[in-house]
């Protein structure tokens, strides 16, 4: 019995551990947008072979307030949401490694970087999206509702 117990915790712990075939974040493709009062935020995911590429925008009115682009990739086993953005960490590419993953739920953290620490996908229905930005401090996490545009 104590076999038993030990092979089913080591298959556990396996299944939770296993990367995630990249067909797994094929629900990310497309464009997702979310607005309040005079912000847009903006997403576009293409997919090219088995690496996703993101664009991330936020507008203030018509002006554009920051800009991101962003990778899913899968790198020596492991998957990674890479980000970049020019006015930000001297333009230099932030990696942060798959840590959860599940049908509706993505878990990116790279606890070593300033902010943000920890990244969320969470898929509420194919087209609506909440994303999570997370960092040390409570105040300052970010939250987006995004809502599938095409």
């Amino acid at each position: 019995m104590k076999q038993l117990m030990y092979f089913l915790f080591a298959i556990a712990l396996w299944g939770c551990k296993a990367k995630p075939a990249m067909k797994t974040f094929d629900k990310i493709i497309g464009e997702w947008e979310q607005t309040q009062r005079h912000e847009t935020f903006k997403e576009k995911w293409t997919k090219s072979g088995d690496t996703f590429y993101g664009n991330g925008i936020m507008l203030y009115k018509q002006d554009t307030i920051f800009q991101e682009s962003m990778t899913l990739v899968d790198r020596e086993k492991t998957v990674y949401y890479e980000t970049t953005s020019p006015n930000e960490n001297g333009g230099k590419t932030i990696a942060f490694t798959l840590t959860q993953c599940s049908k509706t739920k993505w878990v990116f953290e790279n606890p070593a970087h300033d902010f943000p620490k920890k990244i969320i996908y969470k898929f509420n229905s194919d087209d609506h999206l909440e994303v999570q930005v997370e960092g040390d401090q409570k105040e300052k996490n970010l939250f987006f509702e995004f809502q599938r545009v095409l």
